[in-house]
């Protein structure tokens, strides 16, 4: 596949071309998010940095039925 698709900017050949990610995500006191609690169902927030020094990037993910965007 190496030949066809590019590698990820931040993969590591000294990893097997992958990459360390750092994921922390947010939640109300109550779990509400995890608990998929009206009005906390469809949205998650998280801060994510992929590689080891890599910029941190605030992401949010919307699901709607069966699609989810970033």
């Amino acid at each position: 596949m190496a030949k066809i698709l590019a590698l990820d900017p931040y993969a590591d050949p000294a990893r097997g071309n992958a990459y360390q990610t750092t994921s922390v995500y947010t939640d109300t006191p109550q779990f509400d998010v995890f608990a998929r609690a009206e009005g906390y169902a469809r949205d998650k927030f998280r801060a994510r940095r992929y590689g080891i020094a890599g910029p941190v990037f605030i992401e949010r993910k919307i699901k709607k039925g069966e699609k989810v965007r970033k």
